[in-house]
């Protein structure tokens, strides 16, 4: 239940329906998140009513679900339906999203960080997973074939779940670590718009000039795998700076610059991906089988 900003600076009006405890719970909702948001404008769309002492979210759901709902004639059910996005669904994502350039105007920043956020989401990871991800969740390696016995970029990326119970312990579950190499598709290659936006950030602790340079400097001698450091100072730096509301802004142009008549939700990325590998196992099954066919250059298939 997302709290307009105006109601951060005004006393809230408490709807005639609800009890004096409810008035008071939803007063002592907005004074906490004013007091904890004041100095916060710039992460303003995250304002919300969540308070771990007193609780007050689940109070006013249940107000809303059983005084609000009757009273205005409002549905309790979802009322819309999860679409799955397909591998052309992806592809003509990517793909408008450059060949459309000029009909979706924004910065050449997030326009990669669109484009790569969209490829880990179709691997199945829930979209707040995924939103500003920092340096220190992505590490680039040189790595030596088996096969060819050449150099090839390997992205090792770890992503934290974010449905989590507040007070819950953390178990090795709830961080996923998986590995990427290149592909032969280009839209497709997670790990090669990893090393354009660390080229593009100067991000590496060794100066690289071209992404020819990632493979060819780096000298494995008799190891078969080199980490690419960051900078000192870079791990708390997000890598793909896109806050949700832009990626939402970017996600929707698209679809209408693409002519299509319904507009399917980010979610559908998860729902079409990894996600249906997994139906009720844990998450890691499903990147195990990604883990292959990212490997065998398949990620189409996967997405």
């Amino acid at each position: 239940m997302e709290v307009p900003k105006t109601l951060m600076t005004q006393s809230p009006v408490i709807p005639e329906a609800a009890t004096a405890n409810q008035a008071r719970t939803l007063n002592t909702a907005l004074v906490t998140d004013q007091d904890s948001n004041e100095d916060s404008d710039e992460d303003s769309e995250q304002w919300t009513l969540l308070g771990n002492r007193r609780k007050p979210r689940r109070e006013i759901i249940q107000w809303i679900q059983s005084t609000l709902a009757q009273k205005f004639n409002l549905t309790c059910k979802q009322t819309f339906e999860k679409t799955e996005a397909t591998t052309d669904d992806v592809l003509l994502i990517l793909s408008t999203l450059w060949e459309r350039a000029v009909d979706i105007p924004c910065d050449p920043r997030h326009q990669l960080a669109f484009h790569t956020l969209v490829l880990i989401g179709g691997i199945g990871f829930r979209p707040g997973t995924y939103e500003n991800m920092l340096y220190q969740q992505v590490k680039l390696l040189v790595v030596r074939d088996p096969d060819t016995k050449q150099p090839r970029l390997v992205a090792e990326i770890t992503i934290n779940q974010n449905k989590l119970s507040a007070n819950k312990i953390d178990k090795g579950a709830d961080v996923v670590t998986f590995s990427a190499t290149m592909v032969p598709c280009q839209i497709v290659c997670l790990v090669t718009f990893v090393a354009i936006q660390a080229l593009h950030d100067d991000a590496f602790e060794t100066e690289f000039s071209s992404f020819d340079e990632l493979l060819q400097r780096p000298n494995l001698e008799d190891v078969d795998c080199i980490e690419l450091r960051w900078k000192d100072g870079m791990q708390e730096k997000p890598i793909f700076p896109l806050k949700y509301h832009k990626f939402l802004e970017l996600w929707n142009r698209r679809w209408l610059v693409a002519g299509n008549r319904n507009t399917l939700r980010p979610y559908a990325l998860r729902i079409g991906g990894g996600n249906k590998i997994d139906g009720k196992n844990p998450l890691p099954v499903s990147l195990t089988i990604l883990l292959t066919i990212f490997t065998q250059g398949s990620l189409t298939s996967a997405i």
